[in-house]
């Protein structure tokens, strides 16, 4: 402990001597001159010792004086901005950037803990714990836990860890509540060598773990080595875990004249092959590098064979809040946690320099908005802290109104410079930090024109209807909640928006909550994650006063909602749901969207939550780069509709996506759409929910290819244990919903292997049912019986009309029991049984309670039933 603390009060002292940094060549500049007259000081005279001492061109002073104001400013209160708050803890993401390490967003690539290395030379060698509970836990569900070995130091003397081809092989030791205690070895290990870009190593016996550069400024050298340990936590399966310890037994390479340290880091991604995983493999989705040598700080520019997107998600500072947090731990508790000093003090190092070696707008509007966004939360719990200089708020400030003045001289009409929802993002970031700048001479130019840009920003986002514009519900939370962050910065100081801009914003969050989970996590579909966006909703519940947010966030117990499902006709999308009660709803999301704004082969799809649990779900994105994993992710395979094997299904927009039907009731919704988006193809959906807590999917497809192959696929989360018999699937999640699939009539049905994307960079094994036919014209018609934990349903589905196309007709019988007809083509009889016909578009005969259900018909012959 005496070492660790001494080496906290080494890096301490080493960042409070750095010095402000010369302006590098391309980074943004403002002379001090320029910058003081920036203030309106007539109109804030508590700007006026900042005045005299700017009159006296003592700028030195002027700094000084500047700081004090902002610090009474925060301690009266005058102008506030949102509290860093336990919700922001990630303390995984907040070390790496202690130790200049910048990575990615999200769950993945976050430090678990240190673990350091003192023994010098093989005969050193020794076993090293560390705690891994929390993670452990959190992925049993996934079925495995991978991590990766970081060195911190940058130097020559890499870190040499036993691999599972040895006798000292790595394990991890798991316990439960039910008592068990397994002891659990790797599946697969391997290291990463970056001047061995294409060789595996999966079969060394020992594992390399090295970072290095060959200048002080580069992100890696020619002998970096980074290693990779996946184990399997099916031992552990539906058990609680109380305690999971990792343990490896490591020395340092001889030659070294003292212990080195390395990161635990959590890896998303548990798929990956030891024998092909390779720098070389890794190029283009690398998200995790070090500018540790560097005294100046990182350089936010894009190493060679880094993720498409590492410089742009490294700018946005995601890490921000989670070292304020950290910091304000400290803060709370100086002696009782002294090492949190250094995460305020860091994080005001690497804002200062970016603020000294970016230029304005860096790297995109996208980032410019996130930035100032966090940036702002920053100062107003920062500025009156120890970590605070005059320096670093000059900087800093002076960067934020030439993001500020970039933004402002920007057309909102012009797409070349923010891309649909980067238009909000980036005026939310404005907006909020206008209304924490009110003392600039600009503040009313600005607030007007980006109040003006926000209001764009609404009717431009979102369809007449209030539909979202874009394909992925990720992206329509984030939007309303940036929109909501609008309104609650301009409420808080008391500035308010128009109430137009509210109006509107209460439909966009009910289309936004609507698209989502009853638990409030999003569904996964296109460009989204499969996370519990609810505090979101919940912010927004503060300050919107809408009887539908309310019975959202409070699961129906309180607020007084006009309707359960609903229908969005220019984004062809129908959501349906049987309660607001999340343990107790039934929810299905139809969609079949126009737009292929962070799209996916999805036409048609349909996902499926009940009692608690996803049950049909969308297989997630992993990424924006071009990895084998994205790729896969982006067939129809991996999504809940038609698959026409080794045929790509087309955009959004070619697809010619349109509902022809939909109804709803207090009894039944029903929903009818066809997509073209397969050439020569029409495949039409009918989706009937039963609100008694049960679907009936039907498809037709009609194409040109005889032995074209088509599958219908449902997808299941990684711990699903799912079986077929016969045309029966069943999920078995233990404790928990699960899912009958019976389909009545398939050449082939079978559980395949697939993955599962729950966030940017994770992905897990899982599974899916496949149910098969080949023909240019086919039909799978197919029951969806969701049932709670502990219970179960027994039912057949026989197909009464096997051989015509023109229709489905099916017979339920056992646990349920109903008559199933849609007209699948204009051709159809209509002949439902001997005594029975209609035109109905649909027709369900409920032969437990004796009624019938019909869409669209203008007569319905024989029928002794109501109607």
């Amino acid at each position: 402990m005496k070492n660790t603390l001494a080496l906290l009060v080494v890096a301490t002292m080493l960042i409070g001597i750095l010095p402000v940094f010369t302006l590098p060549a391309g980074a943004a500049s403002m002379s001090e001159a320029v910058f003081f007259a920036k203030f309106n000081y007539a109109e804030f005279p508590e700007l006026s010792a900042v005045k005299e001492a700017v009159d006296k061109q003592d700028y030195a002073l002027a700094k000084e004086e500047l700081l004090e104001y902002f610090k009474q400013r925060t301690r009266e209160g005058r102008v506030k901005a949102f509290p860093v708050t336990e919700v922001h803890e990630n303390k995984g993401m907040a070390m790496l950037p202690l130790d200049n390490i910048l990575t990615g967003p999200y769950e993945f690539d976050v430090s678990l803990g240190k673990i350091t290395v003192d023994g010098i030379g093989e005969a050193s060698a020794k076993e090293y714990e560390l705690d891994v509970t929390k993670k452990v836990a959190q992925e049993l569900d996934n079925k495995a836990f991978s991590i990766m070995l970081f060195q911190i130091e940058k130097q020559n003397y890499p870190i040499i860890v036993y691999s599972r081809e040895s006798s000292f092989k790595p394990v991890l030791v798991v316990e439960t509540e039910e008592g068990g205690n397994f002891i659990i070895e790797p599946d697969k290990d391997t290291y990463i060598h970056s001047g061995s870009t294409t060789t595996s190593f999966g079969s060394s016996e020992k594992l390399f773990v090295n970072e290095q550069s060959n200048s002080l400024t580069s992100a890696y050298g020619t002998q970096t080595r980074r290693a990779y340990i996946n184990f399997p936590l099916t031992a552990a399966a539906n058990q609680t875990v109380t305690k999971a310890t990792l343990k490896l037994t490591a020395y340092v390479d001889g030659g070294a004249d003292s212990p080195k340290s390395m990161h635990v880091i959590s890896v998303g991604n548990t798929v990956w092959n030891e024998n092909t995983f390779t720098w070389a493999y890794t190029n283009g989705i690398g998200n995790i590098y070090s500018w540790q040598n560097d005294p100046s700080g990182p350089p936010w520019e894009t190493p060679s064979g880094a993720d498409s997107e590492y410089t742009n998600v490294t700018a946005r500072f995601w890490y921000a809040r989670p070292m304020v947090w950290e910091y304000k731990k400290y803060l709370a508790d100086p002696e009782g946690y002294p090492e949190g000093r250094e995460y305020g003090e860091k994080l005001l190092f690497l804002m200062n320099a970016f603020a000294t070696k970016k230029s304005y707008g860096f790297n995109r509007t996208l980032e410019t908005g996130e930035r100032l966004n966090r940036w702002v939360d920053v100062l107003y719990e920062m500025v009156d802290t120890p970590a605070m200089t005059p320096d670093y708020l000059y900087n800093i400030v002076s960067f934020m109104w030439g993001d500020m003045n970039y933004l402002y001289g920007l057309n909102i009409e012009d797409n070349g410079v923010w891309w649909s929802n980067w238009k909000i993002v980036a005026n939310a970031g404005l907006f909020k930090a206008v209304e924490f700048f009110p003392e600039f001479n600009d503040y009313q130019k600005f607030r007007n024109k980006v109040e003006s840009n926000v209001e764009y920003c609404i009717n431009f986002l979102y369809n007449p209807d209030m539909s979202f514009t874009e394909a992925a519900p990720a992206y329509n939370i984030w939007c309303v909640e940036l929109f909501g962050d609008v309104v609650r910065m301009a409420s808080l100081n008391n500035r308010p928006v128009k109430s137009s801009l509210v109006a509107k914003l209460k439909y966009a969050v009910r289309n936004a909550l609507e698209s989502i989970y009853p638990n409030g996590y999003d569904t996964n579909i296109g460009d989204s994650n499969y996370i519990d966006k609810m505090p979101v909703f919940k912010t927004l519940a503060q300050f919107l006063n809408d009887d539908i947010l309310t019975a959202f966030v409070t699961g129906g117990k309180e607020g007084n909602p006009e309707y359960l499902t609903s229908y969005y006709e220019t984004a062809s999308t129908a959501y349906m749901r049987n309660s607001w009660d999340p343990d107790e709803a039934v929810y299905i999301n139809f969609i079949n969207n126009s737009s292929d704004g962070h799209y996916h082969p999805d036409s048609n799809q349909v996902v499926m939550y009940a009692y608690g649990q996803p049950l049909l779900v969308d297989s997630g994105r992993y990424g924006y780069s071009g990895s084998d994993i994205y790729t896969q992710l982006r067939y129809a395979s991996a999504h809940n509709t038609i698959e026409a094997v080794g045929v790509s299904l087309g955009k959004h927009s070619e697809a010619g996506s349109k509902f022809s039907h939909f109804a709803s009731n207090n009894a039944f919704d029903f929903a009818a759409s066809t997509q073209y988006g397969y050439a020569n193809t029409a495949h039409t959906r009918n989706v009937l929910f039963i609100k008694d807590g049960f679907a009936i999917v039907s498809d037709y497809v009609k194409g040109s290819n005889a032995n074209q192959e088509y599958r219908q696929n449902w997808h299941f989360l990684p711990s699903n244990n799912a079986s077929m018999e016969g045309n029966v699937a069943k999920t078995n999640f233990y404790k928990k919903a699960n899912i009958t699939i019976a389909v009545a009539d398939a050449q082939d049905a079978q559980i395949r292997k697939g993955y599962h994307s729950a966030n940017y960079g994770l992905v897990a094994e899982s599974e899916y049912a496949s149910y098969s036919k080949t023909g240019s014209e086919i039909k799978f018609d197919t029951v969806l019986y969701p049932t709670k934990a502990g219970e179960d349903v027994d039912f057949t589905v026989t197909d009464l009309a096997a051989n015509n196309k023109n229709k489905s007709l099916i017979k339920i019988e056992g646990d349920i029991n109903g008559i199933y007809y849609a007209k699948n083509t204009v051709f159809s009889d209509g002949v439902i049984s001997e005594d029975e016909k209609t035109d109905a578009k649909m027709a369900y005969i409920n032969l437990d309670d004796d009624s019938i259900s019909v869409v669209d018909a203008t007569y319905f012959e024989g029928a002794d039933f109501e109607i």
